[in-house]
């Protein structure tokens, strides 16, 4: 009885920092790309590392999206939902 609810206050206290993010297909998304993602000879250090929106094409798991890249970047289309981010439009700040 002790064991379980020890160990769950563990789990509590490491279900704060965890990051929950469940999207669905067609949800757009901002790809994160490590350096070990980017192809040799490409990576800058000044470069962008938030790509622009893509759409989520397949969830394989709540952990695992494919991700609709185009066919220029010669990357995997499989992410972690860690290099996964909401895609916020820029909003007008001046009417025309």
């Amino acid at each position: 009885m002790k064991l379980e609810k020890t160990n769950a206050k563990y789990k509590a206290t490491a279900d704060k920092k965890r990051r929950k993010k469940f999207s669905e297909e067609e949800d757009i998304m901002m790809v994160y790309l490590r350096r070990e993602k980017i192809s040799a000879g490409t990576y800058n250090k000044l470069k962008a590392k938030k790509y622009r929106s893509f759409k989520i094409v397949k969830k394989i798991s709540d952990n695992t999206y494919v991700v609709n890249l185009p066919s220029d970047m010669a990357m995997s289309k499989t992410f972690n939902v860690v290099n996964l981010y909401e895609y916020h439009p820029t909003k007008q700040l001046y009417p025309d």
